[in-house]
């Protein structure tokens, strides 16, 4: 019966089957989410068999985590283990289940990334066609190329050539043109799109490219010519700069180094010399505009096989110095041409730090000026070959505003690693724009970035709109869609970070819990709730117990509790 009014009138039929049929299944799924949640609490007791009917309850978990669906198992997953913990609850599910490799990082598995490319995908990279040189690219196949990268490093982005015309020096910062062989929206295309960037994991690289693209074609490899997006800078004899231009071109590396061998010789190879002496004016210029420069030792932790190697990179090499400097130089340059010449990109950006009261009790490394003071604006300028407005100009209403370039030490002095806690916490995040701003960090009126698309999809994006007016054809990309790609860029960004970090920091957990557990080790104190950072590792925890502890106080400890697959780790003192 239905009710009308004081009436109770009798349904139809049809009426009657319709309503019988949704109470049929409305308990249908009641009885299925009793099912699910029975079979996810035993799938989660880690010490109990996996239940011989989960098979279809696993398919749909493994479905979910890897393609992220709205599935309604993940919901219940996410109920029963907390949202946060609910992607870890299945990988340990499924990898119980042997339904992952458990050869692969984990967090790639529970991020749903797939490290392999598909057949599909590995066909188009080998039809690719190798590079010839076009009379339309400037020929620098007969300058001296070189690049300086890690030694295990097969994504070779970036090239630099120096030489001597008469009073001036002329530096080429060169860019692995991809442009060149990869076109907007055809299959590898797409895949990069949605693949961001390359990943780099102690376990792993996830390349953005199959390697017949990115560690073959489009890689500044040595002996073969390759395409390139040069930006040239001429400085005069004090190194000051004269003037730039940027254009296609042909290069031929001669020679490759690692920053260990290129830090050897950086004294009596003249480029090298050269570069290191030009790098210097370029860091001292910008922290006049109040960059702020952090050369700070950082881990490189490597897993081969069952073995855990942890290296420390040296914060003063100067060859990794050189190359940061050019890099900025170019990307800083680009910001500039693309902004003169009003070609739509994707600039990167970032407000004014917060002023630090204390800055000058923590450390004489720290020189900071006050960053609230108005910053360099933009000027436009037709002449783009003398000055670069981007680099170079300096509202005259704003005042003086200086920088610092802050080195800790390899000795670890604990004032100074309580200085960079400190002074790291006064930054704002950076930003992608579509128009061009201040870069305080870099100490930039306007930043872009181009020099890494081999690596990452962004910096594709810019290069084609470059490579595209240099070739006299409109930009690929208008403003709404360079939108598009932007917001997706960003998310994406965040997510890849909190994957490094994420391995990185299980890693290093992994290595301290077999190796160095009972150990004491030196760590300095950050605040007054007990928060410390190790002072060989570089990792923040927290000491147990009633212990009064004052900021910048050297203390050993020793592991306390460790699980490197929650991320979790406390000490206690000594």
């Amino acid at each position: 019966f239905r009710r009308k009014g004081a009436q109770f009138l009798p349904k139809t039929e049809e009426q009657v089957l319709s309503e019988r049929t949704r109470r049929q299944r409305q308990r249908a799924r009641e009885e299925f989410r009793e099912h699910v949640v029975k079979v996810l609490e035993q799938l989660l007791k880690k010490n109990t068999d996996i239940p011989e009917e989960s098979g279809v309850i696993l398919d749909r978990i493994q479905n979910w985590l890897r393609f992220k669906t709205g599935d309604e198992i993940g919901l219940i997953l996410e109920e029963i283990a907390g949202a946060s913990k609910a992607r870890d609850a299945a990988y340990d599910v499924l990898l119980r289940a042997g339904r992952v490799d458990p050869t692969l990082d984990r967090f790639l598995v529970t991020a749903g990334i797939e490290p392999h490319f598909s057949s599909p995908l590995i066909q188009a990279a080998a039809q690719l066609t190798p590079f010839t040189h076009i009379p339309a690219r400037l020929d620098y196949q007969d300058a001296p190329a070189f690049t300086i990268d890690d030694e295990d490093t097969r994504e070779v982005d970036d090239a630099l050539t120096v030489r001597w015309e008469g009073d001036e020096i002329v530096v080429g910062i060169h860019i692995a043109d991809v442009s060149a062989f990869v076109t907007k929206g055809d299959i590898l295309d797409a895949e990069a799109s949605r693949r961001s960037s390359t990943i780099y994991l102690p376990s792993i690289t996830v390349p953005m490219f199959p390697e017949r693209l990115s560690t073959d074609l489009a890689s500044l490899r040595t002996a073969v010519p390759r395409p390139a997006f040069t930006v040239e800078v001429r400085f005069d004899k004090q190194a000051n700069r004269a003037g730039y231009r940027i254009a296609l071109s042909t290069i031929h590396v001669q020679k490759r180094l690692s920053y260990d061998e290129a830090d050897q010789i950086i004294e009596s190879d003249p480029a090298l010399y050269t570069l290191h002496r030009i790098a210097k004016q370029l860091r001292d210029a910008r922290s006049n505009r109040g960059a702020i420069t952090f050369r700070r030792a950082e881990l490189k932790i490597r897993v081969k096989g069952d073995e855990i190697q942890i290296t420390k990179i040296n914060p003063n090499s100067p060859s990794r110095f050189v190359v940061s400097e050019m890099m900025i130089l170019a990307n800083g340059l680009a910001a500039d041409f693309a902004s003169v010449n009003s070609i739509p990109v994707i600039y990167r950006t970032q407000e004014p730090r917060e002023a630090l009261a204390v800055e000058d009790t923590l450390s004489p490394a720290l020189d900071a000026g006050d960053s609230t003071k108005t910053a360099p604006s933009i000027r436009r300028d037709p002449q783009r070959d003398l000055k670069s407005p981007a680099l170079d100009a300096v509202d005259s209403t704003a005042g003086p505003f200086r920088g610092s370039d802050i080195t800790l030490s390899g000795t670890y002095k604990a004032v100074e690693a309580l200085a960079f806690e400190r002074l790291r916490k006064t930054f704002k995040r950076s930003r992608l724009s579509l128009t061009p701003g201040l870069h305080s960090g870099l100490g930039l009126g306007a930043y872009t970035q181009a020099s890494s698309p081999i690596r990452r999809y962004a910096d594709l994006v810019t290069q084609r709109q470059f490579t595209a007016m240099l070739s006299g054809v409109p930009v690929p990309y208008g403003r709404e869609e360079l939108l598009q790609i932007l917001a997706a860029a960003e998310t994406a960004e965040q997510e890849i970070r909190a994957i490094e970090d994420r391995s990185t920091n299980y890693w290093l957990l992994e290595y301290l819990a077999r190796y160095k557990r009972g150990e004491s080790l030196a760590a300095v104190v950050l605040d007054p709730k007990g928060n410390i950072e190790l002072q060989d590792y570089y990792l923040r925890g927290r000491v147990s117990g009633p212990v009064k502890l004052r900021p910048g106080e050297m203390v050993d400890v020793r592991i306390e509790t460790i699980d490197p697959a929650k991320g979790e780790v406390r000490f206690r003192a000594v």
